[in-house]
């Protein structure tokens, strides 16, 4: 018989401003069993997880963990964040030390004033080799990539006790071949007695890994499917708009943007492809080594072994980011919203910021910024641009991000995972905004090891078949 391990049962949480986030939300969770649960909004998937980490208390309803009621009055205390444990992107593991010391010295229950290395070395090794995780116990953390550093915190959540894990939208920073490998080592745990939470806004994900999987709207749980029942695509048409073959195939140029001739670079061997003027190609590569060369070659980070980079005519190499820009290479990176704009500045100078690097005397001529400012204060809703960037909203943001190229206008801008927003109105504003670029004759190169990501916009170009 299955064992219950938690049961949410018509929970009602309201924010601080006593609008309903979570409307009769039900979820349970049985023993060595691995549920999805999908959720298309930001703000209601990370006030899921404070409620289930404790963080916030319900407004109504109740939660029981392991046949035992949770106390309303007692909620905010660390009863469920001893036995639940968050993975997501943001790493809680401290580089500078090694993973035996991250595994067992940094625990709350580690007791002693003097570390015994042999015996941390050992246990961790002892870990490791259970989850067969081919590392060395004594590696620093600082030198391990993104999935090495996620089968670690896996590893620390197991040692620690956890009952459940919550895997946070592993689709946003692994690729697919790496989720593939995370999940090797979820299964060997969840055959220990850990129950799994995967919390993503790519539906993807669920149909490989789950037991069940549960679709969550508005706050409410919409449907719940056995893996038997869950069909992906039904799914994604209920959600996701379908883009139009118009919108695929913007209008472009017959002049190049970009073009790799023959590069052979550490993961690229005699590749060969070309970006035009206006056009939208999407590469992907499934394990993201290839992309991160690519990133990599054009940021000035690596040289080629063999072959050539042509931009606008002209042979490419760089230096470093602003050097790429020089030459015509812009970056937007993953999560641009959250990394790419000046809490300090006014909106205004935001949106100028990287334009007047090429004008000279820019900020002593006012009218520049006047002039720029008036014209895409369309796109903004008419707000106040010389506001502090703090009033202005997400989507803002967002906005703000890709118009700073779209007013300097590049010969290429790469785009790292753009989908990586967590939700349908978010994906939907950065197709428009890829799109004004193409508009603008600006070519377009999107980096991702996402299936779904790679299919949304653009000429699609598979790396490393």
């Amino acid at each position: 018989m299955k064992h219950e391990i938690l049961r949410i049962e018509n929970v009602i949480v309201d924010d601080s401003k006593n609008n309903r986030v979570l409307n009769q939300f039900f979820l349970n969770l049985y023993q060595n069993e691995v549920i999805g649960v999908f959720i298309d909004n930001v703000k209601e998937k990370n006030y899921l997880i404070n409620l289930l980490l404790g963080i916030i208390p319900c407004t109504t309803g109740r939660i029981c963990f392991d046949d035992q009621p949770v106390l309303f009055n007692n909620h905010n205390d660390d009863f469920l964040r001893k036995n639940i444990v968050l993975i997501q992107e943001k790493s809680v593991l401290i580089d500078k030390l090694t993973i035996s010391e991250n595994i067992f010295v940094m625990k709350y229950s580690y007791k002693g004033f003097f570390i015994n290395y042999k015996d941390i070395n050992f246990r961790a090794s002892e870990i490791l080799n259970i989850l067969n995780i081919p590392l060395n116990p004594s590696t620093i953390v600082g030198n391990l990539n993104n999935l090495q550093k996620k089968s670690i915190e896996i590893a620390k959540a197991y040692t620690s006790g956890a009952k459940i894990i919550i895997l946070k939208d592993l689709s946003a920073y692994l690729s697919d071949v790496e989720i593939k490998e995370i999940f090797d080592y979820v299964k060997k745990i969840k055959n220990m007695g850990i129950s799994i939470i995967l919390i993503d806004s790519y539906s993807d994900i669920f149909q490989f890994f789950c037991d069940r999987v549960i679709v969550m709207q508005n706050g409410v749980n919409t449907w719940t499917f056995d893996i038997d029942d869950y069909d992906d695509r039904q799914l994604k048409s209920y959600f996701y708009r379908e883009i139009s073959e118009s919108q695929k195939q913007m209008s472009k140029s017959d002049k190049v943007a970009i073009e790799f001739k023959n590069i052979t670079s550490n993961e690229l061997n005699n590749t060969s492809f070309l970006v035009k003027e206006g056009e939208i190609v999407s590469l992907i590569d499934k394990d993201g080594n290839a992309l991160n060369n690519i990133r990599e070659l054009l940021s000035g980070k690596l040289k080629p072994e063999k072959g050539e980079i042509i931009v606008d005519d002209k042979p490419y190499l760089a230096d470093d980011y602003w050097q790429a820009l020089n030459k015509g290479v812009a970056f937007i990176n993953e999560y641009a919203s959250e990394k790419m704009v000046f809490d300090n500045l006014n909106f205004s100078d935001n949106l100028c910021f990287i334009t007047s690097k090429r004008i000279n005397w820019f900020w002593m001529y006012h009218h520049y910024k006047r002039i720029f400012s008036k014209d895409y204060k369309r796109f903004f809703d008419g707000k106040n641009m010389l506001d502090n960037a703090k009033k202005f909203s997400e989507k803002d943001f967002q906005k703000l991000v890709y118009y700073r190229w779209h007013l300097y206008k590049p010969k290429v801008v790469v785009c790292v995972k753009p989908f990586s927003t967590s939700d349908t109105s978010m994906r939907e504003l950065t197709i428009k905004l890829i799109n004004s670029l193409a508009e603008k004759r600006i070519g377009v190169i999107i980096l991702t090891s996402n299936e779904f990501e790679v299919n949304i916009l653009g000429r699609k170009i598979i790396l490393n078949m």
